[in-house]
């Protein structure tokens, strides 16, 4: 696929989808302003709040599309 490139998350979508095996990759944006300070210089209150919220997320996508929870030795994302 081609189309939106470039921009800044083809590399990590690239490295860890795997379409040809079923593994679609997903690229999640947060805007800022829902987890740092008013001045975007330290994290706010509604930090916690996000984190919980992503984590579900990524739990559910997780459950629904790799119920079986195979090994297919891909790299994990850590950005």
């Amino acid at each position: 696929m081609t189309h939106n490139r470039p921009y800044a998350g083809g590399y990590v979508l690239d490295r860890h989808g795997r379409p040809g095996l079923g593994i679609n990759a997903l690229q999640l944006e947060v805007c800022r302003t829902l987890y740092l300070d008013a001045r975007l210089a330290g994290t706010s209150a509604r930090l916690p709040g996000v984190a919980r919220l992503i984590a579900e997320l990524v739990r559910t996508l997780a459950d629904d599309v790799l119920p079986d929870r195979r090994d297919y030795g891909l790299p994990l994302a850590a950005e």
